[in-house]
């Protein structure tokens, strides 16, 4: 079975805007920088050459007349200095401008021939795997070389446009504006060019235990004998979690601080729990055909050279000309993505018809609709928990609240609802919705019969045969209810006003009142707002805008911008940050982290009076 190669429509917006910014940042300034030197060259002196092939020279004594060429004019030797000044443009008083010119004309071609590039190594992504690896390959060295280039050469012509523009139209240019182009142009060529070199740290730890085969010895047996049945070497290692997915790897992998090479099967104990032995078999089957079908070597090939190209791609954000290169790297990852999820799909067919055929049509598809309910039903309950506004303890009891309400949530109204575009859950892959899955295998479970199918509770299940599955799945509950805990606190610390003594001491374990001396005082900066140099608090409710302003050798001033009006706009308080001790940048940087803190604090009570105002 083939996945849909159409562009949904919700993505063909996307790709109509991404297109548009891509024209407009490879095209704008090589335009606007032919068009200005062309018009120079057809104004000033040298306008009488431009557009002939060839020119009339009169000797002083009016007795020779000798015609050349432009091109021979432009290929005169040195000695014939004046002849050139006068009939070639590269050596007039314009040659600037027809070094522009050609530079400009130079860049736009290029860039409609990248743009070319960028088409053919998208198409190649969704031919094959070994041509998208190699198109990804070739194109990630491409995109970077071509993101050098392009800062460089458009950073160059901005500088020159910045003095010529005003020098030519206003006859004055303005040393400030050249120095402020010049030096987005220095720091973002700076940057563009160090990402080049930095290298993604990889993050391959997961959270799990392994289990080697005298742990679960009828497990692996069964592992084995279908991995025989499929032809393929069986994985290496089998860990166990408390994710609600399954899955397989070759890619690099950390558990507890084993660094894991090879063949890999994940499982989860809980979703384990759930299935019936043969529904169970029909998972590991499909995910062991992904082993048959090359796609995990075909990922750990791939995976770090996407890690590479989204870090790069992510870093340059920070220079000051990322505007330029943004456009067209995203929008190269972007039509790879959709080349991916297009492939990861067919790959979820395929391996759900070999687990059909292993196994049996009816076991995946039960499984799939088991797997789905489960995964919808614990989302339901983490996020019910994560939203509450007290404070939560360590040991929350997960695992307990998913099996005690999950099947009374699967007789309610709201389980089918839930469970119309629910998704099987995979840490990798884009997967198909369940409904496409079970026709994918011809066995369409109808939804009346998702209620009775989650609540019976299984015969046999494989985590009977894993050895301390209890004590394993409890180990691995307590640290991610840690983690989770941690995290909620860390969200309420964005969420509180505060409005009460507790939820203010939360507020300032995370947003502690940061000072920094200035030359007339202390400027404090806290979870209210703004303490300036004489005392006064400008608090955050009463601030509309705020912009950080250098002047020159006076040092930096904050202008605060107010929700009161003044006599003809809304007042403005000037705050000095003269010798500032220490980066502006850094004053920056906390002055944006708490104003973010409160702006996400208002979203967040609105988001709470509108709940309210609905119930």
């Amino acid at each position: 079975m083939t996945a849909d190669a159409s562009v949904p429509p919700a993505l063909r917006g996307i790709f109509l805007k991404n297109g548009v910014l891509v024209l407009l940042a490879l095209f704008v300034i090589p335009a606007l920088t032919l068009w200005f030197s062309l018009h120079v060259l057809q104004q000033e002196s040298a306008q009488i050459f431009l557009g002939r092939e060839s020119v009339r020279l009169e000797h002083p004594g009016g007795a020779t007349t000798i015609v050349f060429s432009l091109s021979d004019i432009c290929a005169l030797p040195a000695q014939f200095g004046e002849i050139r000044e006068q009939g070639c443009p590269r050596y007039s008083g314009v040659w600037q401008f027809d070094r522009a010119r050609v530079v400009a004309l130079w860049t736009l071609i290029g860039g409609a021939v990248f743009l070319a590039v960028i088409a053919l190594l998208g198409r190649l992504a969704f031919v094959n795997r070994r041509l998208r690896l190699t198109s990804f390959t070739i194109g990630r060295r491409i995109m970077t070389l071509a993101a050098t280039a392009t800062v460089i050469l458009q950073g160059a012509m901005g500088v020159w446009l910045s003095f010529w523009l005003t020098a030519y139209f206003a006859h004055r240019y303005y040393p400030k504006l050249i120095l402020i182009v010049g030096l987005v142009a220095l720091v973002g060529a700076f940057m563009i060019v160090r990402e080049i070199f930095r290298k993604a740290e990889p993050n391959d730890a997961i959270e799990g235990e392994l289990i080697d085969e005298a742990a679960a010895p009828r497990l692996w047996q069964r592992i084995r004998q279908m991995a025989g049945e499929l032809r393929i070497t069986p994985p290496r290692y089998l860990i166990a979690g408390i994710d609600t997915n399954f899955f397989v790897t070759e890619a690099p992998l950390s558990v507890q601080g084993q660094k894991l090479a090879g063949r890999k099967l994940f499982v989860s104990i809980p979703l384990l729990r759930q299935l019936e032995t043969p529904e169970a078999d029909a998972v590991l089957a499909h995910e062991l055909a992904h082993f048959a079908g090359g796609d995990t070597q075909d990922s750990a090939q791939l995976g770090p050279q996407l890690m590479q190209y989204d870090l790069y791609l992510n870093n340059i954000r920070a220079a000051g000309v990322a505007w330029l290169v943004w456009p067209f790297m995203d929008f190269y990852r972007l039509i790879f993505e959709l080349a991916l999820a297009r492939d990861s799909r067919a790959r979820e067919y395929q391996a759900d018809s070999t687990a059909a055929k292993l196994v049996s049509a009816e076991a995946i598809a039960r499984s799939l609709v088991k797997i789905a309910a489960y995964a919808t039903y614990r989302a339901y309950t983490e996020s019910e928990l994560f939203n509450q506004r007290d404070k939560l303890n360590e040991t929350l009891g997960i695992a307990e609240r998913i099996t005690q309400g999950l099947r009374p949530w699967a007789t309610s109204p709201a389980f089918i609802e839930a469970m119309t575009d629910a998704k099987i859950p995979h840490p990798f892959d884009s997967h198909p919705p369940l409904d496409e899955r079970m026709r994918g295998v011809s066995c369409v479970i109808l939804p009346e019969h998702f209620s009775r199918l989650v609540t019976t509770t299984p015969t046999t299940t494989w985590a009977e045969e894993i050895q301390d599955a209890a004590s394993v799945e409890a180990r691995l509950w307590a640290g991610y209810e840690k983690e989770f805990a941690a995290t909620h606190e860390h969200s309420l610390a964005y969420r509180y006003d505060p409005s009460n003594p507790d939820e203010r001491e939360l507020v300032l374990k995370y947003f502690p009142p940061e000072a920094f001396a200035v030359k007339k005082g202390t400027i404090e900066i806290n979870c209210d707002g703004i303490v300036t140099q004489n005392g006064e608090l400008i608090a955050y409710n009463a601030i509309k805008d705020m912009r950080l302003q250098h002047a020159n050798f006076r040092g930096d001033y904050l202008y605060v911008t107010l929700h009161e009006k003044g006599a003809l706009l809304n007042k403005t308080v000037k705050i000095s940050l003269a010798g500032l001790k220490g980066e502006p940048q850094f004053f920056q940087a906390v002055l944006s982290h708490y104003w973010s803190r409160h702006s996400a604090m208002k979203m967040s009570k609105q988001a709470e009076a509108l709940i309210e105002g609905e119930q």
